[in-house]
């Protein structure tokens, strides 16, 4: 320990105490220098050796702060004993000092870009975790800076009885919010007093299961930790991603069914069905008998939906020799168990499971998967991370970066992904778009069909579809989903919201929302989905003559063949106007949108009537509906169309695609 020393500066008599642990020591005053004035005269006089060894002395220990010395002397080292406790402050002979202590173990070749000193800051959470996954993947990671990850075999080995099954309970609810219920998953669902808004009921849901088919289309929601008793009559408030609360009624099962009377000769295994005036779906089995064959036990397959509690269920049960049995089941079960499913394949026979081997698959092994053999790390495994009594397996991660040079030409293709919809007015041979027609844009169907397109109708014309139609999509009110005159609501209509295709469609219409007819490209009100800019059609300019009188139209299908074997070209106008050249050849200016590859050439037999080879030809029912070609131009742009729009009939993607590539 280093005492403060007190010195004397002679006349006027001064005293300063010098403390060498200060941090910075007052300059000319340090303990070397003042130190031969200390000490008796006769020290000096009779032992000078002494005092030049221990001036000697106290240089050594102040070197690294004074005499122009660079190392880090016992008074500097003392000064920032506080400091050097940080690895990224400490001075380097104390970091190897620590190094040694904490990590002996530690190879002392490690990956050339490791920060060693926060390696050691560290190290305590890699000898927390030795022997997990994690301290091997790390290991590799400071060693050799290499990816590598643990495989446990025992986790692909089949088990007797190892399958997980779950058997809970369940609520069954109405489908009207559609795909927003599934989010209700990892959510509480709450039932309320209608008056008092007391709580009655709630309930965790931790899976969300829709069922559609065979007349169902319900939503099974698996519950935890159930509280109070929940009501078939109170709606279900369930809450979804947007934080908003939505509502679907609860469907009752079927609570119970029991043999009232047990007749004979029945065998288990039997099929119990129980159906009610609404209930449907309700499936059980004999599961015991006794010695004469009378039923004792029952077991259910399908409870069923729409059970309620006063209705009056027919059971039936399908036997070969069995008679006699009466049934009772009741209704009303709103919490009720599941059938049961695996939560994996593990134990089943149907798995990719593997049978056990006491070598690679068995519960005390591991591989480590690595771009390295395991010769080059199996000893510091087995040495720092290894679980005493595993067997350590490798396996090669193959890697490759194969660098090819190369010129890349790019196209971009698009294409339309339709959507089932009502196209049910349309035939094979309707061209009008039969919502906004050619006829003024009339809309011809603006509020459903029913059926009967009428003996009046006309696709072509401005008469709107009478609701009053009869026909099989009718009912008593004339249109499907409307209220009839018995005051009932027909059946067969939407339960959620449809798709918007013009200005005066409504997404939550009582009655279908009839489809555009699919060779529209764009629609009153909407355009392509998605809000994407996309790249159009080309256009191209075509100048034809009509012989035989006829003209085409803005919004005409058009198309030209050359040929059986041939491609034919297809377009749509986009618009026409007349045309001369020098009055001597008269007709149509035509600009064309194009739908495929093969290009409007000149028509190349022209007889001046009647249909010719290559003439331009309208796709439409409208009878002798012909051009011939006579010039072509091609603008070399596309039509493009950028749109905000949500929805649409159909759904545009656009994809890149590699042309061409050269090496």
């Amino acid at each position: 320990m280093l005492l403060p020393l007190r010195i004397n500066l002679g006349d006027p008599p001064e005293e300063i105490v010098v403390d060498v642990l200060n941090e910075e020591p007052i300059p000319g005053y340090y303990t070397s220098t003042v130190m031969p004035c200390q000490l008796p005269e006769f020290v000096g006089l009779e032992h000078p050796l002494f005092v030049d060894f221990m001036r000697t002395y106290y240089e050594w220990m102040e070197r690294g702060v004074t005499h122009g010395g660079t190392g880090a002397g016992e008074v500097h080292v003392s000064h920032h004993l506080q400091s050097y406790k940080d690895t990224d402050e400490c001075i380097d002979v104390f970091f190897d000092a620590m190094r040694n202590e904490f990590m002996e173990s530690i190879p002392k070749t490690l990956w050339s870009g490791l920060n060693e000193k926060t390696l050691l800051k560290n190290i305590k959470s890699f000898y927390t975790s030795k022997g997990t996954p994690q301290s091997i993947e790390f290991l590799l990671r400071i060693l050799y800076n290499e990816y590598a990850e643990v495989y446990e075999p025992k986790v692909d080995i089949i088990k007797a009885s190892g399958g997980e099954y779950s058997i809970g309970n369940q609520i069954l609810v109405s489908p009207n919010h559609g795909a927003s219920i599934y989010e209700s998953e990892g959510t509480i669902v709450q039932q309320f007093h209608p008056v008092t808004g007391e709580r009655k009921a709630s309930a965790g849901v931790d899976r969300v299961t829709r069922f559609i088919g065979h007349g169902y289309d319900f939503f099974a929601l698996n519950i935890v930790s159930p509280s109070g008793n929940f009501d078939e009559e109170l709606p279900l408030q369930i809450p979804i991603n947007t934080g908003a609360t939505i509502t679907e009624m609860i469907l009752p099962a079927i609570d119970s069914i029991t043999a009232i009377t047990g007749g004979s000769y029945y065998a288990i295994g039997d099929l119990i069905e129980m159906v009610s005036n609404r209930g449907r779906g309700g499936r059980a089995y004999v599961s015991g008998v006794d010695i004469d064959g009378s039923i004792n036990a029952i077991e259910f397959l399908d409870r069923g939906i729409n059970f309620n509690t006063d209705d009056s269920i027919t059971s039936t049960i399908t036997t070969k020799n069995g008679t006699g049995a009466v049934f009772g089941a009741t209704g009303g079960a709103v919490n009720h168990p599941t059938r049961g499913y695996y939560l994996s394949d593990n134990g089943l026979l149907s798995s990719t499971n593997k049978l056990q081997d006491n070598y690679y698959y068995q519960d005390f092994s591991y591989v480590i998967r690595s771009e390295l053999p395991i010769t080059n790390y199996r000893d510091a495994i087995k040495k720092l991370v290894h679980p005493s009594g595993y067997a350590v397996f490798g396996d090669l991660l193959l890697k490759a970066d194969i660098t090819i040079p190369s010129s890349v030409e790019g196209i971009t293709f698009q294409f339309e992904t339709p959507l089932i919809g009502h196209y049910t007015p349309f035939n094979l041979s309707t061209w009008e778009n039969l919502r906004s027609n050619s006829n003024s844009n009339t809309d011809l169907f603006p509020y459903g069909f029913s059926g009967d397109l009428g003996s009046t109708y006309d696709e072509s014309g401005t008469g709107v579809h009478s609701l009053g139609a009869s026909g099989a999509l009718g009912g008593t009110g004339g249109n499907p989903g409307t209220t009839g005159t018995n005051g009932t609501t027909v059946g067969n209509s939407p339960l959620y919201d449809q798709l918007v295709h013009t200005a005066g469609d409504s997404a939550t219409a009582d009655y279908w929302l009839i489809y555009p007819h699919p060779n529209t490209r764009t629609i009153a009100g909407t355009s392509y989905g998605g809000g994407e800019t996309h790249e159009g059609y080309p256009k191209t300019t075509l100048y034809t003559k009509n012989p035989n009188g006829t003209s085409f139209e803005t919004g005409d299908y058009i198309f030209q063949s050359m040929g059986k074997y041939l491609p034919e070209a297809q377009g749509v106008v986009l618009s026409e106007s007349g045309w001369d050249m020098d009055e001597i050849v008269t007709g149509q200016e035509l600009t064309v949108e194009q739908y495929t590859d093969a290009p409007f050439v000149v028509t190349s037999i022209d007889t001046g009537n009647g249909s010719t080879s290559g003439a331009l030809v309208h796709g439409g029912s409208g009878g002798n509906t012909w051009q011939n070609i006579y010039e072509v131009q091609d603008p070399n742009e596309s039509t493009n169309t950028t749109t905000g729009a949500t929805s649409d009939f159909r759904t545009l993607n656009v994809r890149s695609f590699t042309r061409k590539i050269t090496g």
